[in-house]
Order: C-alpha cells, then structure tokens, then sequence
C-alpha cells in the first residue's frame, strides 16, 4: 500500500495530516483533517486482516474524535477489490486507493457492496424524467435491461440495482440516473445508531474513569487512552496518551504530541518506571504510581499543568 502516495494526493487536496510511520500493529496509519472533517486511515492489503476487535477499536476511537475511519484495501479473501466500490468490514467503510483518491478529489462512487453482488443506487425520480422525456416505455426499458416492468416500476421508486443493470441503464440515460455515496456523510448518519465500546481494562483507564472523564481505550498503538470529558469546566482535561511499558519514550512522545498538536487534545504518556522527568518533546510523563494518588479532576489539572 503506497502510503507516501496518498499522504501527497491529501495534502494537495488541501488536507492537513499525521502519518504514523512506525511499523505494524498501528490502529491507524494516518490522521487528516479539512475544515472541521477528521478522518482516521487504515491501510492493509488484505481488508480481511481486519479483526473485530481492531475495527472495534478504530471505531471507538473515532467516536470520541467525531472522526470517520476508513480502511483502504486492496484485496479480499475473494480476489482485488473493485475501483468504484464502496465495502464495508465490520461498518468501517472500505474502499481502493483508486476509489478513495478520485473521492477526496470530489468524484464519489456510485456503487457499493452489499448481500449478493455490487449495486447501484439509483435517483428514481430522474430515471422516470429521462425514460418519460425519450418516449421509452416501461416495457422498453424492461426489454432493453433483462428484467421485468415491476423492476423497472420499483427502481423508478428508488430501489437499488444491481451493477449490470446500472450499467445497462446507463447506457440509455446517462450518469444523472445515480446517486453519489458520501462516504464521510453517510458514516456520520450511521454513527448514531452504532453502541459505543464501554469496557475499561487497564489500571489507568479505570482510574482516569473513577475522577469522572470519559474514556474509550485501545490495545494498539499510537494511543491507547482517549479522554473526554462534556462538561465545559473541564474541558481541558481532554486528552490523548499512551500507556508506555519501555524504556524508549521518545517515538510514543513524537507520535502523540503530533496527535495532540493536530487535534488540540493534551499528550500524555502513563509510565510504568520511575522517571525524574516532567515532558519528554512538549509531552507530559506521568509516572502511573503518581496518577493513583490523585482523587478529583482538579488533581489531574495540576498534574498535566506541572
């Protein structure tokens, strides 16, 4: 996957952005935001080496950065994914580098996966306005596409059609007859209705939960804590960080700080050794021993602002 390649197709696009470039096992590999448009990529070969529990992660993940996650693939276990397409794994929209480049040029798809074949949404309304202006019956049409006049009737209606019918419809009224799919828009419809991760695992998330912030975690790098917290006053207690094991910081402190910098939340790293230092690259060390002492937001505050 040419992840150099869409980081410059985005920024000439006029996204800003976050690579992540620090080996496997990363839930993310770039972050990029237009406007007030965050979206979380995810780059593999095979769409199917996405597991449940890691989409589950991404979209918990993006949930509390009012962000959309895409996966970018090439391949299924049955064979290259289509250009054009929009494919899902697990809710996670997922789409070629073909697909997802001509999309953020502003030529969305048309067509997408679903239970049985490819399909095309169609504008029914439209389609009724060109065949009635051609002087076409339904009978003709039927005819021409391989189908019945009850077909014709239900796509007038606005019933989705397979991909060889759409294409045999075009061929008679043009691309005017197809309805665009907005990825990011349609995703942030299909939000709402999708039960947020809940379960809290670790000594720190746990922590961070009982002085009354909210917390999504993760398992996988480059965060594994989001915080956030609706209430005004604390508003600035929203955060990103990383539970660190090592002794190397330095990499973990470089990939949050340009996290936080990008979207405005403070970098914390929760180390597990003793440490003397306050900030490591602009990012505040909290040893984990430290933080199980503090008892109310106010304490967390005058941590962060040491």
């Amino acid at each position: 996957m040419n992840i150099h390649l869409l980081s410059e197709v985005l920024r000439k696009e006029g996204w800003s952005l976050v690579s992540i470039e620090s080996g496997r096992g990363m839930l993310f590999d770039i972050i990029a935001k237009k406007d007030d448009i965050i979206i979380l990529i995810k780059c593999v070969s095979n769409v199917d080496s996405i597991k449940r529990d890691i989409a589950r992660d991404l979209i918990s993940i993006s949930r509390v950065l009012n962000a959309t996650p895409i996966i970018i693939a090439e391949y299924s276990l049955y064979g290259p994914l289509m250009d054009g397409v929009v494919y899902s794994r697990y809710n996670i929209p997922v789409l070629t580098l073909g697909t997802f480049m001509e999309y953020i040029q502003g030529r969305k798809p048309v067509a997408y996966a679903g239970r049985g074949g490819i399909y095309v949404r169609l504008n029914g309304e439209k389609l009724r306005e060109k065949r009635v202006l051609r002087g076409y019956s339904l009978g003709n049409v039927a005819y021409y596409c391989n189908v019945s006049r009850k077909a014709i009737i239900e796509y007038e209606k606005g019933m989705d059609a397979e991909i060889t019918v759409a294409e045999k419809l075009r061929s008679l009224f043009g691309n005017e007859i197809f309805l665009e799919i907005d990825v990011i828009k349609e995703w942030g419809s299909l939000l709402g209705s999708m039960k947020p991760k809940e379960e809290v695992e670790s000594i720190v998330g746990q922590k961070l939960c009982s002085v009354g912030l909210k917390v999504v975690e993760s398992k996988r790098d480059p965060v594994n804590i989001v915080t956030l917290n609706d209430e005004e006053k604390f508003e600035d207690v929203s955060l990103v960080g990383k539970i660190e094991k090592g002794r190397a910081y330095d990499q973990a402190a470089q990939i949050l700080r340009a996290i936080s910098d990008f979207i405005n939340f403070h970098a914390v790293l929760f180390v597990k050794r003793v440490t003397y230092k306050q900030s490591l690259g602009g990012v505040r060390l909290i040893n984990i021993k430290e933080l199980m002492r503090i008892e109310d937001i106010e304490d967390l505050l005058e941590l962060l602002r040491q």
